[in-house]
């Protein structure tokens, strides 16, 4: 009887170890070889840019500022007494003139002189 049960404990002790190397050997072939279809990089794009500097010394008579246009405003007033209650305002719209127009200096990239 003790022999029956140490063969049957050594025949378990073999199943168990056939078992699992069989399971160690199916996860090391199913992580090696995966299903998905490797995917090549994207081939890499140069792109040229170009970049147009204006003259460190331009010719002269060339324009060497820029007008930049006057912002304004519409605003509506409705009808309404003026502050001292004297006279009636009728609705109106009022042009408010928020920065005036003016000549800006170009800037030039090289020239410290002419970017203050």
């Amino acid at each position: 009887m003790k022999e029956d049960k140490y063969r049957q404990f050594q025949s378990r002790r073999v199943q168990y170890r056939a078992t699992r190397f069989l399971v160690l050997a199916l996860f090391l072939a199913y992580s090696l070889s995966s299903c998905a279809p490797i995917e090549q990089p994207a081939p890499i794009k140069i792109i040229k840019q170009e970049r147009i500097i204006a003259q460190e010394n331009p010719v002269p008579g060339t324009v060497e500022e820029e007008y930049v246009e006057k912002m304004l405003d519409t605003v509506e007033v409705p009808g309404q007494l003026d502050p001292t209650g004297t006279y009636y305002r009728k609705p109106h719209k009022t042009i408010y003139e928020i920065r005036p127009g003016r000549y800006q200096q170009l800037e030039y990239p090289n020239s410290k002189e002419r970017n203050r």
